[in-house]
């Protein structure tokens, strides 16, 4: 089976070029690439290999297969999934019981995603069609990584900021501001967990403050219409409203 690339491998031109140069590597008319049949040039025009199919254990079919045409749609929504069991894996194999060093390995892997989006959303040298689905692949990723428990619970409880509001009418904020461009939090999990680990909600049932949980579900819900944002947002356009909010006191 032909490999799925790496989300890294549209970096830059170098990268996307040694992408090229591995793809074409599966040509059955050249079993091994010299350095004159290697490609040089990033230009878009299409190319394709010969790649040999093994149906059975005898029998095998060849296809020829076009770059951009048909490798790179069909590969690249995959290559999400890949680079997630690839945390795991590593996650698994190298950071098991050190929480501080997973968190260093999770944060430099979000630097790196968070520049390869702004690369991608500015690069010439991948077709428009192909540059929605790679950001669409880059920002599973983020959100996956902004999804692990590494990031739960990172402010203790008795240091985080209790606001005499319900949970929706705190994530309700948050989302208005989002959603204005008033916030630089781009993805629900990375907004959910900053809500979650810097603000407790009050509780009316039991005159409490209570922790708030599953904060990106509710941001993902209020995005996608759910008409419990209605209230949540009518009660704080009622309390923003208050002129007495903005009397300052001396």
């Amino acid at each position: 089976m032909i490999f799925i690339p790496s989300i890294l491998d549209f970096k830059n031109e170098d990268t996307f070029l040694d992408l090229k140069n591995r793809f074409l590597n599966y040509d059955e008319r050249s079993p091994s690439l010299t350095p004159e049949l290697l490609l040089s040039s990033i230009k878009q025009t299409d190319f394709e290999i010969i790649y040999k199919r093994m149906t059975s254990y005898e029998d095998q079919t060849y296809h020829t297969i076009y770059f951009y045409k048909d490798f790179l749609p069909k590969k690249i929504p995959f290559i999400a999934d890949q680079e997630i069991r690839n945390i795991n894996l590593e996650i698994e194999k190298s950071f098991k019981y050190k929480s501080s060093e997973c968190k260093l390995y999770l944060d430099e892997k979000l630097k790196v995603l968070k520049e390869l989006n702004l690369i991608l959303s500015k690069t010439e040298f991948v077709k428009e069609d192909l540059k929605v689905l790679l950001l669409n692949e880059n920002e599973k990723i983020i959100e996956f990584i902004y999804s692990h428990e590494i990031w739960n619970n990172v402010i203790n409880h008795s240091n985080k900021i209790k606001l005499r509001l319900s949970r929706s009418e705190i994530i309700c904020l948050f989302f208005l501001l989002k959603q204005k461009g008033l916030t630089e939090s781009k993805y629900d999990n990375e907004l959910g967990k900053l809500i979650e680990n810097s603000f407790e909600y009050y509780s009316e049932n039991d005159d409490s403050y209570k922790e708030i949980k599953l904060a990106n579900k509710l941001l993902a819900s209020f995005k996608n219409g759910d008409k419990s944002i209605t209230t949540a947002a009518e009660s704080l356009k009622n309390l923003l409203s208050d002129e007495d909010l903005y009397t300052l006191k001396q």
